[in-house]
């Protein structure tokens, strides 16, 4: 059964989704929209409202300096999981170095398999993969990611990476993730609540209502 984190770290929004969803995932430019200025106290208040992962990104991209940062947000919370953004030899050596310390890593930013499988390699909790962004690049998005779940399935045991599915700009995105055999899809709070609504179902009950309406002023004027 596929999971849904919120891409949010709006406290407001959290508070709202947070009976539905099982974990949250921030980046440096949601904090920034969000106006977060006190990424610690942020965090540990999400934690307060969502048992399950807080994804929190690490700004370095050098290993000593990921690693240390990972070491400072992990001690936020329990529930912080650290999301190192795939960009070179530094990120895999630091997703490999944080797990072996028991710090769970969100491997952030993949377009390509390649950088996913990499990751996965390096034993990431998690992987990112970009939607979105990955259709940016002219690429098939579904197809990139069904392709990795179904290499992952047939790794060895030691390799228990998730998929997770970010950049998710439509509903359709968010349906063909889930057919594609993502883990996790993260969602904003505007798509969200474009998932719940739809104007058929509004017609349709609104019909049934009117005329059960109809049918109670009938009665009461026999």
């Amino acid at each position: 059964m596929v999971e849904f984190f919120i891409d949010s770290s709006d406290i407001n929004e959290i508070k709202k989704w947070a009976f539905l969803v099982t974990g949250c995932t921030t980046n440096p430019k949601i904090l920034s929209s969000d106006k977060v200025e006190n990424l610690e106290e942020r965090i540990r208040e999400i934690g307060s409202i969502i048992d399950g992962p807080i994804s929190v990104e690490v700004f370095s991209d050098k290993f000593e300096d990921m690693v240390e940062e990972a070491k400072k947000y992990s001690q936020w919370h329990k529930n912080v999981i650290i999301k190192v953004p795939v960009l070179n030899y530094d990120s895999l050596k630091t997703i490999r170095e944080l797990e072996n310390r028991n710090i769970p890593v969100n491997a952030t930013g993949c377009i390509s398999m390649n950088q996913a499988l990499m990751a996965a390699m390096a034993r990431a909790s998690y992987i990112s993969y970009f939607w979105g962004r990955i259709g940016d690049e002219g690429g098939e998005p579904f197809d990139i990611v069904k392709q990795t779940e179904d290499i992952l399935r047939f790794t060895p045991s030691f390799i228990n990476t998730k998929i997770i599915i970010g950049s998710i700009r439509s509903i359709n995105d968010v349906n063909r993730a889930i057919i594609a055999g993502a883990d996790i899809i993260t969602i904003t709070p505007d798509i969200m609540k474009k998932m719940v609504v739809n104007a058929q179902t509004e017609k349709t009950i609104k019909e049934f209502n009117d005329a059960f309406k109809k049918f109670e002023s009938e009665k009461k004027v026999k």
